[in-house]
């Protein structure tokens, strides 16, 4: 390896590092503020008047859906490389449904199933 090409993967390197620490950056930032003042113990908490045992799929709307995307927003909080997060729009479309296998690992479920799952990932007793 000549001297050249040892500085363009030094540079190279350096850039891919600088990038990173950047996005790990705004990412924590992220997680300090999307939820506004809620903390993770409040969205855990399950809401009364939504019915639990819906399943939410592709297609299904509502406030048991805003709910769900609460929930994986909270999980991929949890991971450092995470940079995507869901808009609570109370639509479980394709951004939901790949969200909710990349946390779940199921394409629909149950906001009971995902409390559950919610407080193994989170690690919440």
């Amino acid at each position: 390896m000549t001297k050249r090409q040892r500085t363009i993967l030094v540079i190279a390197v350096l850039i891919v590092s600088g990038i990173l620490v950047y996005f790990v950056w705004v990412n924590r930032k992220r997680k300090n503020t999307y939820l506004g003042n809620e903390t993770t113990l409040e969205v855990l908490q399950q809401d009364e008047s939504l019915d639990t045992n819906k399943v939410l799929k592709l297609g299904v709307q509502g406030e048991e859906v805003k709910e769900l995307q609460r929930l994986i927003n909270n999980a991929l909080q949890q991971s450092v490389f995470s940079l995507a997060y869901l808009n609570i729009d109370g639509d479980f479309g394709p951004y939901t449904e790949s969200a909710s296998v990349q946390v779940f690992g199921l394409d629909q479920i149950t906001l009971t199933d995902a409390y559950n799952m919610s407080n193994n990932i989170l690690n919440i007793n």
